[in-house]
């Protein structure tokens, strides 16, 4: 804590001559007696004409239990008694000095009194403003927690006439204050205390700026790259006047437009910038600022009958724009509260100013990109106005409803008339308030047992009605029942390497489908490995029921076809009975012998079966004997993840696969491997007899397709993350899920943040599992994050939204390539056509139809919801709320065979009431846009996301990560 600097200041280092709270006699401005020591903390306050308010400003000053402070008191060509009644604090506290400087307004008053203090922390306290007690104190024990920092910034409060508080005003978050600044100022002037180099650095305050000049302080600080502290043990209070803004509104409005305009530009003024902040913020991003900014001027203006057509002219005209709702809804309710002399009495006063304003967000909605901006504006205004209601009243504010609950009470139905599309139940019990909830009754009522469920649930979980807990005892019970079925049959129900398994196998004709597009194009692949020359002797092992056993002996003079199976040899026999040269043969691999050597063996889809890697070296040799020197061994085998956790993969209960296969041969002397041709789900290997002094090699290795058409059975054990034994150690605090939306090059240049290069994205991909990142897939995150499973220490979520085609040519192949899985959220009502939601920006991109999604589903790419039409679900009535969310179900659910219980809320757009809606409809994961990790225990309807940018650096790229 600060117990080191408050030791120093109480042991004389830095005592002023008059200790804590004495009075002494005498001018400090007349006899120039001042502190000495300097002291650590120089409050500078600027005073114009400020007689009737200075004196309460300087006695929470001279109360402050901090001891080492001074404050300069600059009267700024005040014409009335200003001076005096500084200098007569000035003579009872020897801390408190006056300044006298002709009107030069607050800029150089500031500056002048910053020109004058002697201390290496500043604060800039108004004439009319208070300090808590405490501040100093508090605002010292921050400086002295955080020796780094350059800006200390504590929460505050608006206190209105009749003093009454409003809310708590929580500090701006000091990871990265730039953004904030270029848009808004965050926080009131004496909430924070900056250390005076840095005031020295940027220059002080801009003389020019005679409103405003605070928040461009706090701005050109940020691009200066300080570092900024948030300290929320202390609220200063900010006290509001009526009528402050109203004959300033003018002077106020360009001088902000003025800060915004430097905050998107570079700025002359400052010799050295952060790095990243040269540019300022991007001018793209500019409009929306000015938007926002200017619809909290003309809520001012609304609210004191002032004229507001400058504001609606400024706001008709210029480019597209894209306000967040949430953002314009706390500036136009803090516009609309700031010229007031009391908290306002929100269902009073909104149906008075609801026209005005509805008319404002018209304006500005008709140059918005996304629809629906008047409505969900109104509905988060809504919602902030109704935190200044008594948590005892009820109250009608346009489209929402609150009213109070007793929750130990008998209740009755609650019918809603319209308009009303929203409730907000204050649920209490012996007087005590025990929370809120927001709900969107689609029906226009709340029955009394939906108000019972929702109660028990939201507030008294432990309540929750007998029939749920009843319901998941049963699937317990069943999920029980199946784990201990699965634990008690043997793993391979017998001996594969008898002659009983394989006989009970082929029980049933055709049990692995032969003749499907995956297995015929494998047997092509397969070929084409072999090479076109005739082949004097050929070997087929597990020959099965002969379908490649009829294309390999069009290629060879003599072929001996065998396999453990008198059954499947018997079809073998009868499917090749045209071939005369094709001769049948029972063979048990593991234990017989081979009958002769050959030219040619093939070996494939059986060598899983042996046992382990001993039996699988034996094999190993045993067909090195069987191949005459220069003779040819070749393998198809599917990949596993037991190979390799990790990495794509069946998820077969045999111990190893491919990869390991190709290893183990790789060890007989006798063998050279001449080529590996790998796909993502197989390898086709080819082994050459030669002499144990031969010289060595260089295999060709060869990427090779797998068919479009996989069968569902194949493709459902195919795990695309990865998934191993190995990685599953420990889940992960934290977890990054990434939204992409297109992967391509072309497309409208104000889309450019939404659209990646396809080079870009190989790279980005090829970072995550060059560092060890795993990727998940969208079953995976929602047993994980359910609590049904562990997760990998580095998992990764890749998620595209829209379902743009470009990813099946541009993203789907590096996915495959590098193992990862992907979860797409499709626009129920638009696949097929095009992305008309982006028709403002220029010619939408064509999205995926469901032909493609079914191909795309086969290859291991998860599809879940988006919407039916891509509307912001806030912009939605609760009916067409309902109507979306089950349309993008039960499309989902017909079309791709599947139940969806997922959901991607567009834009990002969501609110309690909204993840309330669509949990009743089903949903159990709802995917927002908030950037940040997805940690555990986070909100199931609420999953946040980080949205990877265009044209963004790995560098970037790894530190979201």
């Amino acid at each position: 804590m600060h117990e080191r600097l408050l030791s120093i200041a109480r042991n004389g280092l830095l005592r002023p001559r008059s200790p804590p709270g004495r009075r002494s006699g005498g001018s400090a401005a007349a006899s120039g007696d001042r502190p000495t020591p300097d002291p650590l903390i120089s409050i500078v306050i600027p005073a114009h004409n400020a007689a009737s308010t200075l004196s309460r400003t300087l006695a929470s000053v001279a109360r402050q239990a901090w001891p080492s402070w001074e404050a300069v008191v600059v009267d700024d060509g005040s014409s009335d008694t200003t001076a005096q009644v500084a200098a007569e604090w000035a003579r009872q506290e020897r801390r408190i000095r006056l300044l006298s400087a002709p009107r030069g307004g607050v800029s150089v008053a500031r500056n002048t009194g910053l020109a004058d203090s002697k201390g290496e922390w500043v604060l800039f306290l108004d004439a009319d403003d208070t300090l808590e007690a405490a501040h100093l104190d508090v605002m010292a024990a921050a400086v002295d927690a955080a020796p780094h920092a350059d800006v200390v910034v504590c929460g505050w409060r608006l206190i209105w006439e009749d003093g009454t508080a409003g809310p708590a005003r929580p500090p701006l978050d000091p990871s990265d204050p730039f953004p904030a600044m270029a848009r808004t100022c965050p926080f009131t002037v004496h909430a924070a205390l900056t250390r005076r180099t840095r005031l020295q650095m940027v220059g002080g305050f801009d003389p020019s700026l005679s409103t405003c000049e605070d928040w461009d302080l706090w701005q050109r600080l940020a691009r200066l790259g300080a570092c900024f502290v948030a300290e929320p043990r202390i609220c200063v209070p900010y006290r509001l006047r009526a009528g402050s803004l109203s004959t300033d509104l003018p002077r106020l409005w360009q001088a902000g437009l003025e800060v915004i305009a430097r905050g998107h530009a570079p700025d002359p003024r400052l010799s050295r910038v952060h790095p990243r902040y040269v540019s300022g913020l991007p001018a793209a991003e500019r409009p929306a600022a000015e938007a926002c900014f200017t619809a909290w001027i003309a809520a001012a203006a609304i609210r004191q009958d002032q004229d507001t057509t400058p504001y609606l002219d400024y706001l008709k005209d210029g480019p597209l724009l894209d306000p967040d709702p949430d953002l314009l809804a706390n500036f136009l309710v803090d516009g609309l509260a700031r010229d007031s002399n009391s908290l306002p009495d929100w269902p009073v006063l909104w149906p008075r100013l609801a026209g005005r304003i509805e008319h404002l967000l018209t304006v500005l909605e008709r140059r918005a990109t996304i629809g629906r901006l008047r409505r969900r504006t109104l509905r988060r205004l809504e919602l902030a106005m109704s935190a200044d209601i008594p948590a005892d009243a009820s109250a009608t504010l346009g489209a929402l409803f609150v009213v109070p609950i007793q929750a130990d009470r008998h209740r009755a139905d609650l019918r809603l008339p319209p308009p009303i599309e929203r409730v907000q139940l204050r649920v209490h019990a012996r007087g005590r308030s025990l929370g809120r909830i927001d709900v969107m009754p689609a029906d226009g009522r709340l029955s009394r047992q939906r108000l019972d469920e929702l109660i028990a649930r939201e507030i008294h979980p432990e309540h929750a009605p007998l029939r749920r807990l009843r319901s998941w005892t049963r699937t317990l019970g069943r999920g029980l029942k199946r784990r201990l079925a699965r634990l008690a049959r043997p793993a391979d129900e017998g001996d594969p390497c008898s002659r009983r398994f394989w006989d009970e196998i082929f029980r049933e004709p055709d049990p692995w489908d032969y003749t499907n597009p995956y297995e015929q194009l494998k047997y092509r692949q397969t070929l084409d490995a072999i090479g076109s020359g005739r082949i004097p002797r050929a070997l087929e092992l597990a020959c099965a029921e002969g379908h490649f056993t009829r294309e390999l002996a069009s290629r060879v003079d003599h072929l001996v076809a065998a396999d453990i199976s008198a059954t499947a040899l018997k079809r073998a026999q009868d499917r090749c009975g045209s071939s005369s040269n094709v001769e049948f043969a029972l063979l048990n691999l593991c234990r017989d012998d081979l009958p002769g050597r050959f030219d040619l063996i093939v070996c494939s889809e059986v060598l899983y079966y042996v046992g382990d890697r001993v039996r699988l070296r034996e094999i190993a040799f045993k067909l090195a004997r069987g191949l005459r020197t220069g003779g040819r061994l070749v393998m198809a085998h599917a990949n596993l993840v037991a190979d390799d956790p990790g990495q794509p993969g069946f998820r077969w209960r045999h111990p190893f696969g491919a990869r390991t296969i190709g290893e183990v041969f790789a060890t007989v002397p006798d063998l050279r491997l001449v080529s590996e041709r790998k796909s993502a789900l197989y390898r086709i290997h080819v082994f050459q007899r030669t002499a144990p002094d031969a010289a060595p090699i260089e295999p060709e290795r060869v990427d090779i397709p797998f068919a479009d058409d996989v069968p569902e059975k194949v493709i459902e054990l195919f795990d695309w993350r990865g998934r191993g034994a190995a990685d599953i150690v420990a889940s992960p605090d934290r977890v990054p899920i990434l939204v992409y939306h297109r992967v391509a090059e072309d497309g409208p240049p104000t889309l450019r943040p939404y659209r990646i290069s396809p080079a870009d994205f190989e790279a980005q991909l090829d970072w995550l599992r060059e560092n060890g990142f795993t990727g998940i897939s969208l079953e995976t995150f929602r047993e994980a994050a359910c609590g049904r499973m562990r997760l990998p220490k580095r998992s990764v979520m890749i998620t595209f939204d829209d379902a743009y085609r470009d990813m099946l040519a541009n993203a789907l192949p590096a996915l495959h390539e590098r193992g990862f899985p992907a979860t797409v959220f499709v626009v129920t009502g638009a696949a097929g056509t095009v992305a008309s939601w982006d028709e403002v920006h220029g010619t939408p991109a064509p999205l995926l139809g469901w032909d493609e999604m079914r191909l795309m589903r086969r290859k291991g790419v998860t599809f879940a919801a988006h919407g039916a039409s891509h509307t912001p679900f806030t912009g939605l009535s609760p009916e067409e709320l309902l109507a979306e969310a089950q349309h993008a179900a039960e499309t989902l659910r017909r079309e791709l065979g599947e139940p969806c219980d997922s959901i991607a809320y567009p834009y990002g757009a969501h609110d309690e009431a909204v993840c309330r809606q669509l949990s009743g409809c089903g949903y159990v994961l709802g995917f927002t846009c908030e950037e940040r990790h997805w940690r555990k225990g986070d909100p199931l309807m609420r999953i946040p996301r980080i949205t990877v940018p265009g044209g963004q650096g790995l560098t970037a790229f790894a530190g979201r990560l």
